[in-house]
């Protein structure tokens, strides 16, 4: 569903008569979504236990139904229609399950996949679910990490990271810098799993072992094989903030574009300058984003790394 982030309750309080529409504020957060690079939103669901479940904003890049009924405390084997060749990418992927009843509604991560079988293995469920319930992809953040060299630390985009749904690493070719330092030349499983063997499969490590600074998405990720640092990592998370917990600069800079917006029936943003006679009006920006208004949604926005 398109991101809300004020209510009509809350109007008067950041500015804006009682009259406008909700399509307004609905177009306002579209605009501040788009501003600071977030499709997704700031605004996450919770599941059955009131944890973060996934992004409210974002729509299933994949659905299906539930082919077994599944256990509490169970993990659960099935088939998936997505199980086939080349399956490994769905190590760790997120499915959201009866997201339409709010007593059941969890996150199942895959933990296994059978490509000749045309099967997946997910994680024991918290909640029994019936056969038929719904299955939901692409509702969690989704980013692909590498790391420095000989160091367990990354950092992702989003913040306030809110809940690590599952973590996967790889081990890719070695950096050349270190090849031609012949740290590949010795004959071990790890120099084996590096250079032969086709494209790296990723590895799923237990996410309770990860450490994260929910402020800055700084995330410490555990070794794998060998106790060797992975060389790139795929994180499925939740960042954001819960419906009734928005930050109050965020709403204040939504009035803000609805208020901006009301000026274009003098204005219009094509128009920078109209003149009048004797009488000249300049707009400060060809946008309905103020330099004031960009301040206040500077701490939301995506940090871009390379």
């Amino acid at each position: 569903m398109p991101s809300v982030y004020l209510q009509p309750s809350e109007y008067a309080t950041y500015g804006l008569e009682s009259t406008v529409s909700t399509s307004d504020i609905v177009n306002a957060c579209a605009v501040v979504d788009s501003y600071i690079q977030r499709p997704e939103g700031l605004v996450w669901m919770p599941d059955s236990r009131g944890l973060p479940c996934y992004m409210a904003a974002l729509q299933p890049s994949f659905s299906a139904t539930l082919p077994v009924a599944l256990s509490a405390g169970q993990p659960a084997t099935f088939t998936f229609p997505l199980a086939g060749t080349g399956t490994s990418s769905l190590i760790g992927e997120v499915l959201i399950v009866d997201r339409g009843d709010n007593t059941k509604v969890e996150a199942l991560v895959i933990t296994g996949t059978n490509a000749q079988a045309g099967t997946i293995t997910v994680a024991a469920p918290a909640n029994a679910h019936a056969i038929a319930a719904t299955l939901e992809m692409g509702l969690v953040v989704v980013e692909e990490r590498p790391l420095a060299a000989k160091r367990s630390q990354t950092r992702v985009s989003r913040t306030p990271v809110m809940r690590l749904h599952s973590g996967v690493g790889r081990y890719a070719y070695g950096r050349r810098s270190d090849q031609v330092a012949g740290l590949y030349n010795d004959v071990n499983l790890l120099a084996a799993v590096q250079t032969f063997g086709g494209p790296p499969q990723w590895i799923p490590f237990d996410v309770r072992s990860a450490d994260i600074r929910p402020t800055t998405g700084e995330v410490w990720v555990p070794a794998g094989l060998m106790l060797a640092y992975y060389t790139d990592v795929c994180l499925r998370y939740i960042a954001g903030y819960p419906q009734a917990g928005l930050p109050a600069t965020l709403k204040q800079a939504v009035a803000n574009i609805v208020i901006n917006a009301g000026a274009d029936e003098y204005a219009p943003p094509s128009l920078k300058i109209v003149q009048a006679g004797g009488t000249k009006f300049e707009r400060w920006s060809d946008n309905r984003l103020d330099s004031d208004t960009k301040n206040l949604l500077e701490p939301f926005r995506q940090k871009l790394m390379f």
